[in-house]
């Protein structure tokens, strides 16, 4: 008789307990889904970032050499 009611709520039990951690498993994948796709936006607004930080570098150099130049002209005409 106890083997009846032993076996069968024994599995239910293991059923019941597999079936929590799966759904704990699940709840876990759509948070480090969610983090992911948070990660993703912040990469995507550091390469814009990161972008305009290259544009900035480019006019900075572009500037540099404009003032080595008229530096450079400005010791010419000083030696002339």
């Amino acid at each position: 008789m106890l083997k009846r009611i032993f076996y069968p709520a024994l599995f239910v039990g293991i059923f019941l307990v597999a079936l929590a951690m799966l759904g704990n498993e699940n709840h876990d994948f759509e948070a480090a889904l969610d983090e992911n796709n948070r990660l993703k936006q912040e990469i995507t607004i550091l390469e814009e970032e990161i972008s305009t930080l290259e544009g900035k570098i480019a006019g900075a150099k572009q500037y540099s050499m404009a003032l080595e130049k008229a530096n450079a002209a400005a010791l010419s005409e000083k030696r002339s």
